[in-house]
């Protein structure tokens, strides 16, 4: 495995770091995989990443886990803070929450 390493390094012009599957792929080949489809993206939704604390996160989950319950069998925390931001009144918000 250390030959290959090094044949890697030497083709790619590594000096020390991390040798990755793409290395790889690009080296051997993808092994007669196809490449996936290149697809769309889709331009209604966007994944963006937030920070809460991990009581909110526990509400958070406990509030889907109600709502299934409840027989809302698609609800997960994406709808609950849709929801939430269709109903905050921003007017009501303290400057330090």
């Amino acid at each position: 495995m250390e030959h290959v390493d090094n044949l890697l390094r030497v083709k790619f012009g590594i000096h020390g770091g991390t040798l990755t599957h793409w290395h790889h792929d690009q080296f051997y080949g993808r092994a007669g995989r196809p490449l996936p489809a290149a697809r769309d993206k889709p331009t209604h939704y966007k994944i963006v990443c937030i920070s809460l604390y991990t009581e909110d996160i526990a509400r958070l989950e406990a509030m889907v886990a109600e709502l299934k319950r409840r027989g809302h069998t698609k609800a997960n925390k994406s709808a609950v803070i849709r929801f939430a931001l269709d109903s905050v009144d921003i007017g009501k918000m303290p400057k330090a929450y």
